[in-house]
């Protein structure tokens, strides 16, 4: 798999396949390009239609650099990262589409500067809520990953008493996630969008 270097020196894993207009695709928590876009044949699909179909291993994600410190994916760190992919391809104009935490940096890079002209269609699943109400001190989506966050942090799953901790322990597991990225990533200072 090619990568690039991030902003940090962080390694971006990333695929590219087909020709025609540009997709790229931002996959969700603890999945990769393969688990979120390969796998369920979304990628194949989009080449078979002819786009060209780029896909990105988040930091911390599939075969991306995985850093286990808080900081290294704080403020706008995956936002940058996307910018670096679509300068290294001189990617000018695009069509985006995210997944879940994919989707909330697609909509980060879309309300940026950075996403100004650059987006020809943007297209988002997974969000959970209204991008409004996120980050807010009432904004229900706080707690689970505080959860999830609990479940990371105990010695094993069996350990973990808390169902939601425990289930979403289990789901990073199989999925081969670094579980101290996955922690680290929970624990950072991520950009939200503001009213």
């Amino acid at each position: 798999m090619p990568e690039l270097t991030a902003f940090d020196g962080t390694t971006l894993a990333f695929e590219e396949e087909g020709s025609g207009d540009p997709v790229v695709l931002l996959h969700g928590l603890s999945s990769s390009t393969e688990g979120n876009w390969r796998q369920p044949g979304i990628w194949s699909a989009l080449v078979t239609a002819g786009h060209r179909v780029v896909g990105l291993d988040a930091r911390g994600h599939g075969r991306s650099g995985k850093p286990h410190d808080p900081a290294a994916y704080a403020g706008d760190a995956m936002v940058r990262d996307l910018c670096t992919l679509l300068d290294a391809f001189g990617l000018a104009r695009v069509d985006l589409a995210g997944y879940s935490m994919g989707a909330s940096t697609a909509l980060q890079f879309a309300a940026s500067d950075a996403g100004t002209g650059r987006l020809r269609r943007l297209v988002l699943g997974g969000i959970g809520g209204d991008p409004r109400d996120w980050g807010a001190v009432d904004d229900e989506r706080l707690a689970l990953p505080r959860r999830w966050l609990a479940g990371l942090e105990a010695p094993d799953a069996d350990a973990v008493e808390d169902p939601v901790a425990r289930r979403a322990r289990k789901v990073f597991e199989a999925r081969g996630s670094d579980l101290r990225a996955m922690a680290a990533l929970l624990r950072a200072e991520r950009v939200h969008l503001s009213k």
